[in-house]
């Protein structure tokens, strides 16, 4: 999984608000004000990405440093996303791009495939599950946003955003694997795996067309107040998403072989008994599903919340404080799953939050950044 933490410079747009005047302003200087005054352009980075069994920056190595993974099942989860647009109190128009990734497996899988990156062989006979489930999916487009009122509690309303964006040039890989590998000793092997791949980069000789996409994606935030200090926040990315594809190309196969011996450079000789095929489909394809509800409770100058977010099968709770003072609002958070810390700082319109499981960044397994900032016209 190659994703490079990105630092984003975030574009701030002031003007100054449009002055009230002891004199009627001519027809053109109402219709602007009218057009323009609730209107604001604003710009948003959220970056995350974590891994139960090796550093994010680490990915590409031959993973000799920090390799450490769960008993049993072990993730490695990405979701990227940047939008830039306009916003007013009831709409939002952004051109946003995003990217996701998922890795579900199992710690005899990635220690199958540390051995080989490393060009080892096991001390004995043993049995290797290979099983793993890979997605990775980007796209870009426009979305737009509209708020929605409802009934007043404790002075507050019901606020709901439901928002569509359109994709286009989207990419897509899928890779599954299943089956087993049985070291038998002396550098003697035997496979017997399968593999579905799915690539909409791939160069397959064949190829009748080139991949074409499109998509839609439907998300929904509403914020609930309880009371003067209790609030509810509940949000779902991708409730309801799809991607059409056309000529998308996919790869199966399974082997079933005797391996003996390592060559000169460390890589396996085997005899493969290899069966498969080649193809290009027409398929639709659902992004994964992301939601997060979070309770909060505000004293004073203090607020308290406690959030519960879902990824990819993966329930991730998090808490935190924050507290206000008079040259902007300080946030902490510490999330259970990954065993990240995380601070924030707020002032006005400007947001930031930095969130890790390690100081030393070379050794961090999760890494998150979050960036906003919005000017009124």
């Amino acid at each position: 999984m190659r994703t490079p933490i990105l630092i984003g410079l975030l574009y701030c747009f002031s003007t100054q608000a449009f002055a009230s005047r002891p004199h009627l302003p001519d027809s053109s200087s109402t219709l602007s004000a009218s057009l323009f005054s609730d209107w604001k352009p604003f710009a948003e980075i959220d970056m995350w990405r974590a891994s139960d069994f090796i550093p994010v920056g680490e990915f590409d190595s031959n993973w000799t440093k920090n390799f450490s993974p769960r008993a049993g099942r072990n993730v490695a989860l990405m979701r990227n996303r940047a939008e830039a647009g306009v916003e007013s109190a009831r709409w939002r128009i952004g051109y946003e791009i995003r990217q996701g990734a998922t890795l579900v497996t199992d710690r005899d899988t990635l220690e199958t495939v540390r051995q080989y990156k490393q060009r080892l062989s096991p001390a004995k006979p043993d049995v290797f599950s290979a099983n793993a489930r890979y997605r990775n999916w980007s796209a870009r487009g426009l979305r737009i946003g509209h708020t929605l009122e409802g009934p007043s509690v404790a002075g507050r309303p019901v606020r709901t955003m439901v928002s569509a964006a359109w994709y286009s040039d989207p990419r897509y890989r899928r890779n599954d694997v299943s089956g087993n590998v049985r070291y038998l000793g002396a550098g003697d092997y035997t496979f017997n795996a399968s593999e579905l791949d799915i690539d909409s980069r791939a160069q397959l000789p064949f190829l009748n067309a080139a991949p074409k996409a499109s998509g839609i994606s439907i998300s929904i935030a509403t914020e609930v107040p309880l009371s003067e200090a209790w609030t509810l926040n509940v949000k779902v990315d991708d409730l309801w998403s799809r991607m059409r594809w056309r000529n998308l190309p996919v790869t199966r196969q399974t082997i079933i072989s005797d391996v003996t011996g390592i060559d000169s450079e460390g890589f396996l000789n085997y005899r493969p008994l290899l069966s498969g095929r080649n193809e290009q489909i027409d398929d639709a394809i659902s992004l994964p599903r992301y939601g997060a509800a979070e309770l909060s409770y505000r004293t004073g100058a203090w607020l308290y919340a406690a959030q519960v977010e879902r990824y990819a099968g993966v329930t991730i709770p998090t808490f935190s404080a924050g507290r206000h003072f008079a040259w902007g609002d300080v946030i902490t958070r510490i999330e259970t799953r990954f065993h990240t810390f995380g601070l924030g700082y707020a002032h006005g319109n400007f947001h930031v939050l930095l969130q890790t499981d390690a100081l030393q960044q070379s050794k961090a397994k999760t890494q998150a950044m979050q960036l906003s900032y919005s000017r009124s016209f």
